[in-house]
Parts: structure tokens; sequence; C-alpha cells
């Protein structure tokens, strides 16, 4: 018994809709039925989901909240021992508030499938490593260009700003009053539009990066990485961070896996 599957193409194509899709049949393939891409599309934004990558990282997001509960039921067991000394019980009341909030909002979040791909001319991005195979339920939808960028977290008016061409992430972090006192500095994070994230502690050791878009290094670092269109900034308070440390190492690592959105991440902060 055979099963049509298929695959949907949103947004700035020539013929957006639902295509019929064959075995072994690429993406590339989808968007030369659709018509290529239109004058508007914003290739950069990209947002392709997946069914069996959703369910993947819906079960690690499952994981991440049973080992914070768990954590948080052992730190209350210490507690009603009265085993810890009063500056050590004073810091883990601090941590279960924060623990118990950030399950919070981690549950009300979800994961999107999202798949991290960079798109390109037709002629370039054919063959290309990031041509999927695809598979049945697959979704890419391509938006026009955004107009501004998301600064969010302990800073003192977390909004969106306009998007200002050439600006650096030190500009957008100005446009909001820069980073609270209880901000974590070293620890702040762009989430770029196809998903992908750059964080401060990818800088380097003499404080410079190199600029994709330029092809050349830049002096000052993360503070003076590009940004774009439809990114995001993070900045992290230092309880959030001391819990995220503590409980999963590196917090890249988890908004990778769940390949999280503007959207989303507005809800963990």
């Amino acid at each position: 018994w055979y099963t049509e599957k298929t695959c949907t193409i949103k947004g700035e194509v020539n013929f957006p809709g639902e295509y019929s899709i064959s075995r072994g049949e690429r993406l590339s393939s989808a968007l030369e039925r659709a018509g290529g891409f239109t004058e508007y599309a914003y290739l950069k934004g990209a947002f392709f989901t997946r069914e069996s990558a959703r369910r993947a990282q819906q079960e690690r997001l499952k994981g991440f909240i049973d080992r914070l509960e768990a954590d948080i039921l052992r730190a209350q067991i210490k507690l009603a021992e009265g085993s810890l000394s009063e500056d050590a019980a004073k810091a883990a009341k601090q941590s279960l508030t924060a623990k118990r909030e950030l399950v919070r909002k981690t549950r009300a979040s979800q994961a999107t499938g999202r798949v991290v791909i960079v798109l390109d001319s037709l002629d370039k991005f054919k063959g290309s490593k990031y041509d999927l195979e695809l598979e049945d339920g697959d979704t890419l939808t391509i938006p026009p260009v955004p107009g501004t960028v998301n600064v969010m977290g302990s800073v003192y008016n977390p909004t969106s700003i306009v998007y200002t061409q050439g600006k650096r992430v030190d500009f957008y972090l100005n446009k909001v009053g820069g980073p609270t006192p209880d901000a974590e500095k070293g620890e702040m994070y762009i989430v770029k539009a196809d998903g992908s994230i750059i964080s401060k502690t990818q800088k380097g050791k003499f404080g410079i990066l190199w600029d994709t878009e330029e092809n050349r290094w830049v002096s000052g670092g993360f503070m003076s990485a590009r940004i774009e269109p439809g990114d995001s900034i993070l900045v992290p308070s230092k309880v959030t961070r001391f819990v995220w440390k503590r409980e999963i190492k590196d917090w890249t690592t988890i908004l990778y896996q769940l390949a999280i959105t503007a959207g989303t991440i507005a809800v963990l902060y």
C-alpha cells in the first residue's frame, strides 16, 4: 500500500504550495518545481522543519526538564535535612527558585523540528550539503526581509529594534539601554535568522572575530559581530546562567538541539 508523501514550500517562492515527492528527491528539486525564489526572498531567514527532528528535539527537551526536576527534588531533600550551612542554604533556595521558573517556562515551549539550513541561489544550492533528501511532511518557509533585530534577556528595555545596515552588537545593546546589573555579560549569544548561534565565548583569545560577510578579521570580538535582519541578541542573567551551566554545561547545545526560534526564546526569557 503506497501513501503519497509530500513537502510544503511557503513564502517567497513563485509557486508556493504542497508538492508530492518521490524517493530520494532533494530540496533543490522541490524548489525548482516551486519556480525558485522571488526577488523579496530572505534566504538567510529560511525556516526548514522536519517531523522526525521535532520528535527528537522534544525528547531532548523532556530529558532536560526531567533532569532539572530531579535536581530540584534532591535540593529540597538537602534543605529539609538541614545539613547545609546558612550561606549554602540561601544559595540553594535561590537556585531552586530559578530552576522551578526555568522548568515552568520550558514546559511552555515546544520543539519546532527546525533544521538549520543555508540557502543560496538554486545553481549554488543544488548538490550542497544543505540540499537535503526530503522526508514526508517537510516544510520550508522563506520569509521576506525582516526589518527588525530582537534584543532580549537582562537588558533595560527588551524589545525589537529597527534594523540598521552595517551595525553590530554594541549598537543594538546601546539602543535598549545596555545590560542590567544582573546580566551575565560574558555569556551573551546571537541567534542568527537561520537558527545558528554565535556566543561570546567564541570570540577567540585575542578579542577578534572572523566576519563571514566581509571575509576579514574584525577587532572587538563579540561586540563587533555583524548583525543582520531577523537576528536576536540574548543577554542571560547571572542566576539563569548559573542554573544552565550547572545543569547542561553548554546552553548553546540546547539552543541548537531544540532549534529554538526567537518566539520560543522570548518564552524562556
